[in-house]
């Protein structure tokens, strides 16, 4: 158990929301058919992580801070698709499935809560503890956490897209620490991108590293100096101690938990064509 913890900082992507299972068989076996042959979810998924962390490099951090509009954020996921299509051994010359994968992911219904997030959030929040965002994030994000339904847990949410920093630059981290007065000795930091967990940890942060998909993929696993955790109901643990080992209550039932309970409609490739 964590005593003297004032606060809890959250990254939203790959820590609290992921895609679609059903839109990743979409997207998969529509670039399976643009290669000629099948494309796995596990492949897919390794190489959209290790594009996705090419692109955290200090190399591409520009990339990403100068994403502020929708626009914008629909360009950048053209030129990350182009890459990844490469990849993939796909074609990404087709110019229209490039604009329609980019679509999918500047799209807040493609997304949904981890199993976690819902049960986790509220307690934490009924234990009194306060609770931030810190995210690397693109104007999209404000409608996933919107039509997610947690917005109702964070004290204070600091996107990459409305700040004039990003992570892993120490000033993000100060500034919403600074936001919700706390001390930053005293705060907990959660991420699945070690660079931007050791970062935090620099500062005096409590900084976990989140691998959600390791288990699935141990070529993604990492040799971490950070703390390493596989879900958030092993943060809770650590955080409440054996009070936090306890069955969801009628409150957390009640909750609203982005849909994770009930079974996920099949999602029409049309249902994110270009208009």
């Amino acid at each position: 158990m964590l005593f003297d913890v004032q606060a809890i900082f959250f990254d939203l992507g790959d820590t609290l929301v992921h895609i679609k299972p059903e839109i990743l068989q979409t997207v998969c076996g529509k670039i399976g058919r643009s290669r000629g042959y099948p494309l796995k979810i596990d492949e897919y998924e390794i190489a959209f992580q290790k594009e996705w962390s090419k692109r955290r490099s200090p190399a591409y951090m520009h990339l990403i801070k100068g994403v502020s509009t929708h626009k914008k954020e629909i360009i950048y996921w053209e030129s990350f698709f182009a890459s990844l299509l490469t990849t993939l051994r796909a074609d990404r010359n087709n110019l229209g499935f490039v604009k329609w994968l980019a679509n999918i992911y500047s799209n807040s219904r493609a997304f949904d809560c981890f199993k976690d997030v819902h049960p986790v959030l509220a307690e934490l929040k009924a234990s009194r503890f306060k609770l931030g965002l810190i995210s690397n994030a693109f104007p999209s994000a404000d409608e996933i956490i919107k039509d997610l339904d947690i917005r109702q847990y964070f004290d204070y949410s600091l996107l990459s897209f409305e700040s004039n920093y990003i992570k892993p630059e120490p000033e993000i981290y100060r500034f919403a620490v600074e936001k919700l007065e706390v001390e930053i000795q005293k705060t907990i930091f959660v991420d699945d991108h070690q660079g931007f967990v050791e970062a935090a940890g620099n500062l005096g942060m409590n900084a976990y590293l989140i691998e959600r998909f390791s288990n699935q993929h141990p070529k993604l696993a990492t040799e971490s100096r950070p703390q390493k955790i596989y879900n958030l109901f092993q943060l809770r643990d650590t955080i409440l101690g054996e009070s936090g080992k306890t069955k969801r209550t009628s409150s957390h039932s009640n909750a609203k938990k982005g849909n994770e309970d009930k079974p996920l409609p099949i999602m029409p490739a049309n249902s994110f064509a270009i208009p």
